[in-house]
């Protein structure tokens, strides 16, 4: 009878719970969807609160935001309320969203103060900058005039090509609304000062970068020198001799050196035997000096071999370099008349000679003389003029 009752009371204490609740508080970070028990419960704000009435017993609650996943095992009881708070991770930016934000922002290029001539103290000559950009880019150009009074302005140009992309051209101060790159490659910036007097500006040029493009794009453009070799004179000519009743002994040769000359080399070879002596050493020149040039000439200019072959025989023949005014003397006067030669290497009595020389020399002459009495002299002359080219490539071909 004990027992009986003793099922009876579980009985009725089971019926008593069975259908008791509690209640579940949860606030989290993030919003984010809300499952319980496989049950979706809705959304959550972030940081707001959410409560739920639940059966008392042991629970699964599944919280889903945007970018991460939180699970919460938990058991309700009839003695207190359960708070759960959720803290979701920090969601880390993919490499593409980080590249994304980066390319909104503007790269400054350069910030610099410069002087701008005037046009009374250097002709009104242009300062000329050199960068490079990748299609698509978006350029500012800020300019302001530090001095109290002038203006001057900029033009941006293509390399080498030319043509104007953008040009503004007399105020003391602007910045000008984003200029597309249209295609990838160097640009040059011209500034200019419109006032007679030297103007001190401020130049910053930004960028941003196009959609193709990336914010690690070098815009450094590189100056690069090279020299190359022009062959501007190669003749034979006669120099009479001494006693000849037709011709003076005398001959003078102009040389047109181009106006970007830097240095030149000549040759000067009396008789078909030096011409030949210099063409069979050339067929001598190394492989390695082949691959660059066969003329000797080019080679000793160059500095690509340490001499050329001299040929030694008496031909009477002297030499010496002067202007057009002092040449016209020496062939029309000899000695009779003073006239005054250049501070270049002069030979006597010379079959073969060479050298090179530093410099440009706008107004050259070559001066011939035959010191022999009765016999004229065949003369080969060849003269390579080195001339300095100044290209500019982008930062990225560094190497080339």
């Amino acid at each position: 009878m004990k027992n009986i009752k003793l099922l009876f009371t579980l009985l009725i204490i089971q019926l008593i719970s069975f259908g008791q609740k509690g209640s579940l508080v949860v606030t989290a970070n993030e919003t984010c969807q809300i499952n319980i028990d496989g049950d979706a419960m809705g959304i959550l704000q972030k940081d707001d609160l959410r409560k739920f009435e639940l059966e008392l017993g042991q629970h699964i609650m599944v919280l889903k935001s945007a970018k991460d996943v939180q699970k919460k095992i938990f058991e309700l009881t009839d003695s207190k309320q359960e708070i759960i708070t959720v803290e979701f991770k920090p969601s880390k930016k993919s490499t593409n969203d980080l590249e994304v934000k980066k390319q909104s922002e503007e790269i400054v290029v350069t910030n610099m103060d410069i002087n701008l001539p005037g046009f009374l103290t250097q002709n009104g000559a242009n300062i000329r900058k050199y960068y490079a950009f990748d299609k698509g880019d978006e350029i500012k150009v800020s300019f302001q005039i530090l001095n109290n009074k002038g203006t001057g302005g900029v033009s941006i140009h293509p390399y080498p090509s030319g043509g104007v992309i953008f040009s503004e051209g007399k105020s003391s101060q602007f910045e000008s609304k984003d200029i597309i790159i249209p295609s990838k490659g160097i640009y040059y910036f011209d500034f200019h000062s419109n006032h007679g007097l030297d103007r001190k500006c401020n130049i910053k040029i930004t960028r941003k970068p196009g959609p193709e493009s990336s914010v690690n794009f070098s815009t450094n453009a590189r100056k690069k020198v090279s020299l190359n070799p022009i062959e501007v004179l190669t003749t034979n000519l006669r120099v009479y001799s001494i006693e000849n009743l037709n011709h003076v002994n005398r001959t003078i040769v102009p040389i047109n050196l181009p106006k970007n000359t830097v240095k030149w080399t000549y040759w000067i070879g009396v008789g078909q035997e030096s011409v030949e002596q210099l063409d069979n050493f050339a067929k001598t020149l190394s492989s390695s000096v082949k691959a660059v040039t066969n003329n000797p000439i080019i080679a000793i200019g160059a500095g690509l071999i340490p001499s050329l072959p001299i040929f030694k025989s008496s031909a009477n023949i002297n030499y010496l370099f002067t202007d057009k005014e002092n040449a016209a003397l020496f062939k029309n006067y000899g000695n009779k008349i003073p006239y005054k030669a250049y501070d270049i290497k002069q030979g006597d009595n010379i079959s073969s000679s060479y050298s090179t020389v530093n410099g440009m020399y706008p107004d050259l002459v070559l001066c011939l003389l035959n010191m022999n009495s009765f016999y004229g002299r065949d003369v080969n002359v060849k003269v390579v003029a080195f001339t300095e080219e100044t290209t500019y490539i982008m930062g990225e071909d560094e190497n080339k």
